[in-house]
């Protein structure tokens, strides 16, 4: 199996990590995802440094993680607002709440 073979089947590895773990709630699974892409674009340049020979059987599996990039990126982002959102509407009802609770 040459580097090539083992890097895409890795990277394969770190885009299912991904988009399993899309719509991601905690932070947990965001760290998740956040790490495994930065292991995707890790690897993805550790291509580079492969000879073309070994890495040109894979071109149409590149083409496709390319196209892939943005949406993995937009569903680790899409993620991170969700909880943002979430964190912050908890922090509104406890704020409501002691509000409430000083006007008695």
């Amino acid at each position: 199996m040459s580097r090539a073979d083992v890097l895409m089947r890795k990277i394969r590895e770190d885009i299912a990590k991904i988009q399993s773990k899309t719509g991601a709630s905690t932070q947990e699974e965001i760290d998740v995802m956040e790490t495994a892409l930065m292991d995707l674009t890790r690897r993805i340049n550790a291509l580079g440094d492969i000879p073309v020979e070994e890495v040109l059987p894979h071109k149409d599996d590149l083409v496709g993680i390319m196209g892939l990039m943005d949406s993995l990126e937009k569903a680790i982002e899409d993620a991170k607002n969700s909880s943002r959102k979430a964190v912050m509407d908890v922090l509104q009802k406890i704020k409501a709440q002691a509000s409430y609770t000083n006007q008695e």
